[in-house]
């Protein structure tokens, strides 16, 4: 059984290599972010799209384990 699958069925599960190495591009992007100039509109647009989308998949993650839990 995978990982997500045993979040999916709210079982103990452990945070896999990919879920690590998303959470630490998400910090480079908003530090990137955070260290950009007001000027460099596009640059922060771009950005945040960025981290918009590898938010919203751990979102996903967050929400399934939450909705196993509500199941038991």
């Amino acid at each position: 059984m995978t990982e997500i699958e045993k979040m999916e069925n709210g079982y103990l599960w452990e945070d896999t290599k990919e879920y690590f190495e998303e959470q630490r591009i998400t910090r480079e992007l908003l530090y990137d972010f955070n260290h950009s100039r007001p000027s460099e509109e596009e640059k922060r647009k771009d950005i945040l799209k960025k981290c918009y989308v590898l938010l919203e998949k751990m979102l996903l993650l967050f929400r399934l384990l939450h909705y196993s839990e509500e199941i038991k």
